[in-house]
C-alpha cells in the first residue's frame, strides 16, 4: 500500500506540473507546492504489480484538468507499461530474473505531437534490445515504431512500439 500511495502521489504531482506549469522545471520546490491527499483505503493495489494502479493517477488528473482547462491539456497516454517478466536458467550463469519494459506513445499537446515509445509519466525511454538480450536468453527479433499509431489530427500522439521476442534456449 505504501509504495502505491507514494507512486500515486508522485504521478499525480507530475500531471499537475505538466498541465499547469508548462515550461517550469520539475523539482522538489515545484512539487512541494501541491498538497495531494488520498483518503486511506481508496487505493487497492492489484496483485503482483501495485505500480500499475499508480500509473493511472496521472491520466486521471490530466483527464479531470483537461475538462476544466481544454486549451492547456494533453491527450491520454500509455499509462500502463508493457512489461514482460523474463527468467532464464543456465549452468554457467545460474538463474536470471529480468523485467523488460516498453513504453507507448505520449498524448499530444495542444501545439505539439506526443513523444514516441516513451514511458509515461516519467519520460524515460524503453529498455534497449541489447540490454534485454545481454541479460536473458532471449533474442529481440524486431523492435519498431508502429506507423500511424498516434492517431490523426493537427497534433498527433506519439507512436507506440512493436516488440517481438524469441527464446534462445
Amino acid at each position: 500500500f505504501g509504495s502505491t500511495l507514494a507512486a500515486s502521489v508522485a504521478f499525480a504531482s507530475f500531471s499537475l506540473v505538466a498541465m499547469l506549469g508548462q515550461g517550469i522545471p520539475v523539482n522538489h520546490g515545484v512539487l512541494s507546492a501541491f498538497d495531494i491527499d488520498i483518503a486511506p483505503g481508496l487505493l487497492a493495489a492489484p496483485p503482483g504489480h501495485p505500480a500499475d494502479l499508480a500509473c493511472l493517477a496521472a491520466d486521471v488528473v490530466l483527464g479531470c484538468l483537461g475538462k476544466a482547462l481544454p486549451q492547456e491539456g494533453s491527450a491520454a497516454s500509455a499509462s500502463i507499461l508493457c512489461r514482460v517478466d523474463l527468467q532464464s536458467c543456465s549452468p554457467t550463469t545460474g538463474s536470471v530474473h529480468f523485467c523488460h519494459v516498453e513504453g507507448g506513445g505520449l498524448g499530444a499537446q495542444i501545439d505539439a505531437d506526443g513523444f514516441s515509445a516513451t514511458i509515461f509519466p516519467s519520460g524515460l525511454q524503453s529498455i534497449p534490445a541489447e540490454i534485454t538480450e545481454g541479460t536473458c536468453s532471449v533474442l529481440v527479433r524486431r523492435k519498431e515504431l508502429i506507423i500511424d499509431s498516434g492517431g490523426a489530427g493537427r497534433s498527433r500522439g506519439g507512436l507506440g512500439v512493436l516488440v517481438e521476442l524469441a527464446a534462445l534456449e
